[in-house]
């Protein structure tokens, strides 16, 4: 089977689904692992059967939110990988049967946006337009963030928000932290579209 083909086979997967979001949470866990990609069988010079295991080593990256929604994503190890720490902010395209997202069928690749790094074994969304759109969501919600402070009286009119840069992410618990003490809401996102 050709490239082409194995790959409308893996969209086909994620297109069979009426309703899509956009997730955000936070990596849980990192490990590395080596796994068993595949044998060979040879002949030694004594004409015995020799097999002889191919592995690789391979990322190993938990992401979930304060709802309970986990998911591990399992990736060929790159050099970029050593940076994921348990905490860093992780972004997804995630799809499901329900409107309101309440059972997630699958998940795409993560982007790690805190470092410009996507984690993936196959590129399932356009990720310019991923990127675009999970910068326009940073900047709703710190411009939310500026106008609850503003309407208290709170407001710092030193801040000015970058034009050619991605928006600083920082990790969730310190998001949570210089929160006004009210309560978040979901980080998954509801911004849903028929797919």
């Amino acid at each position: 089977m050709g490239p082409v083909y194995l790959a409308s086979q893996r969209n086909r997967e994620l297109r069979r689904y009426p309703y899509s979001g956009f997730w955000e949470g936070e990596v849980t866990d990192v490990f590395i692992s080596e796994e068993l990609v595949g044998t060979e069988e040879t002949v030694n010079k004594r004409g015995e059967l020799v097999i002889v295991e191919n592995r690789e080593r391979r990322l190993n990256l938990e992401v979930g939110d304060e709802t309970g929604f986990y998911t591990r994503l399992q990736v060929p190890l790159k050099r970029d990988h050593r940076m994921v720490r348990p905490g860093d902010v992780a972004q997804m395209l995630v799809v499901s049967n329900r409107p309101d997202l309440s059972r997630i069928a699958q998940a795409t690749d993560v982007y790690l946006a805190d470092y410009n790094l996507w984690v993936s074994d196959y590129p399932y969304v356009q990720r310019d337009a991923f990127v675009d759109v999970s910068r326009r969501m940073v900047y709703e919600e710190e411009y939310q963030t500026d106008r609850q402070s503003l309407d208290r009286g709170n407001y710092d009119d030193s801040y000015d928000y970058p034009d050619d840069r991605p928006p600083s992410r920082t990790r969730r618990s310190d998001r949570i932290r210089r929160s006004s003490g009210e309560p978040r809401r979901s980080q998954r996102r509801s911004r849903l579209s028929g797919s």
